[in-house]
């Protein structure tokens, strides 16, 4: 495989047929993972060579999920914690624990977890893809779904299937739960036909119910 640089990289992207936003966005995407390799290997970012990430199957799944992105044209885009799984992977570099150093570094403060399995469930291309467009993480919102997909992987793993879910839909209009409180309090020795006004105040400042 041909392990391409950040420089070699950008030129590719350039001459794809994305929209010049997707080639921006796409070349960002690209920039935060050398960004993210530069400060592993302590080294400037021109210098770095994308490995497993550089290979051209890589890029096509970086610039394919940047044009898939682009055509939902979503408003939100919510993601689950992510399971990055367990054990060791094999790379370039060597053996590493998983979730990888790329990975790791990608990844942020987004919420994940290990469901124990020993494989590599979270690679640095998916927690690139999912950090970049997440606007939240967090359980499916409340929405009606429209359209559902499946992209499922070639591994066959055991007690969970490997496959990557996305529902698509619009919103449910909920009404928003309303906190009230409740205020109470005893005034003496004041004359009665101030209370009227009081009230009026009241309820110009946004009282929901007053009485006395």
């Amino acid at each position: 495989h041909h392990h391409r640089s950040l420089p070699e990289i950008r030129t590719l992207i350039d001459g794809s047929a994305l929209s010049a936003a997707g080639k921006a966005r796409a070349k960002a995407m690209f920039q935060r993972l050398a960004e993210a390799e530069a400060r592993i290997h302590q080294m400037p970012v021109e210098q770095v060579h994308l490995h497993e990430v550089g290979e051209l199957d890589s890029i096509i799944d970086i610039v394919g999920a940047v044009f898939a992105l682009e055509w939902f044209a979503a408003d939100r885009v919510i993601v689950s914690p992510m399971n990055v799984g367990g054990g060791m992977v094999r790379s370039a570099h060597g053996v590493f624990p998983v979730p990888a150093p790329a990975t790791l570094r990608v990844l942020g403060q987004a919420p994940v977890y290990s469901s124990g399995l020993p494989f590599e469930l979270l690679t640095p291309t998916g927690a690139l893809v999912l950090t970049e467009y997440a606007t939240g993480y967090g359980p499916v919102p409340a929405m009606m779904v429209e359209r559902i997909g499946y992209g499922a992987g070639d591994r066959d793993l055991p007690e969970t299937p490997n496959v990557l879910r996305v529902l698509v839909g619009t919103m449910a209009d909920l009404a928003p739960a309303m906190r009230v409180a409740v205020v109470a309090c005893e005034i003496d020795d004041m004359n009665p036909q101030i209370f009227g006004a009081l009230m009026d105040r009241l309820y110009a400042g946004g009282a929901l119910e007053v009485y006395y």
